[in-house]
C-alpha cells in the first residue's frame, strides 16, 4: 500500500481543521457560503472563498473545472518540450500561463492559498497512485513497482516545479509550491520521505 491511511473525523468539526475533507466542491461551496453569513465568519473564510471561486468558478456544476489541475497538465505537457532559441519565448509565454492558472502569477499570497496548494498537492498525488499510465513500464505491458511509481510523481514534481521554472529564472516564484509539494508527497506516501530522498540522489 503506498499511501498512509488515515481516520475518517467530521469536517465541521473545529471548522476550519476539516475544510478539504469535503471532497465535493459544491458541497464545500455551499458550506462555505452558509459559514459567512454567520458572525463567526472569519477574513480567512473571505479568502477561502476568493481562491475557491478562483480554482473551480462560481457556478454550481455536476463536474467543475479545476484551473489548478489544468495549469498543471499543461505545465507537465511544457516540460516533455525540449527548449531551444526558436522556442523558449513560446514556451515562456505558455508557462506563465500554467502559472496564473496555479495562482503562482499575479496572484495574492497568503495561508488560505498555501492550504489550497497543499489540497492540490494531495489531490494530484492521489490522482497518479490512481492513474494506469503511472503504474505501466510500457502501453499494456507489466506494472511498476511502489517505489517507482513514487519516483515518477516525484519527476513530476521537480520538472514542474523547479526545473521548468529554473529555464525562465522563475525559481524563486515557484519556491512555495515547489516546498508545499514535496512536503506534502513525503508526509502523504509511505516512505515519502525515503524515495524523495533516494529521488534527488540519483539526480546527482
Amino acid at each position: 500500500m503506498l499511501l498512509k491511511q488515515e481516520q475518517n473525523t467530521n469536517y465541521l468539526e473545529n471548522w476550519p481543521e476539516h475544510y478539504y475533507e469535503i471532497k465535493d466542491i459544491n458541497e464545500r461551496h455551499r458550506v462555505l457560503l452558509d459559514i459567512l453569513k454567520t458572525q463567526n465568519k472569519t477574513s480567512d473564510d473571505i479568502l477561502r472563498l476568493e481562491v475557491l471561486e478562483f480554482r473551480f468558478g462560481k457556478n454550481i456544476a455536476a463536474k467543475r473545472a479545476d484551473r489548478f489541475m489544468r495549469g498543471w497538465i499543461n505545465a507537465k505537457t511544457l516540460s516533455t518540450e525540449r527548449i531551444s532559441f526558436f522556442n523558449k519565448k513560446r514556451i515562456e509565454k505558455e508557462f506563465r500561463n500554467c502559472l496564473k492558472d496555479l495562482a503562482v502569477l499575479d496572484y495574492a499570497r497568503n495561508d488560505v492559498l498555501r492550504g489550497e496548494w497543499k489540497s492540490f498537492s494531495e489531490e494530484f498525488i492521489l490522482s497518479c497512485i490512481n492513474s494506469h499510465s503511472y503504474k505501466q513500464i510500457a502501453i499494456g505491458v507489466g506494472h511498476v513497482s511502489d517505489k517507482n511509481v513514487a519516483m515518477r510523481i516525484a519527476g513530476d514534481i521537480d520538472s514542474i516545479t523547479k526545473k521548468l521554472p529554473a529555464s525562465f529564472s522563475l525559481e524563486e516564484e515557484c519556491k512555495e509550491l515547489h516546498e508545499i509539494m514535496v512536503k506534502t508527497y513525503r508526509e502523504m506516501l509511505e516512505n515519502g520521505a525515503q524515495y524523495w530522498n533516494d529521488y534527488c540522489t540519483n539526480l546527482r
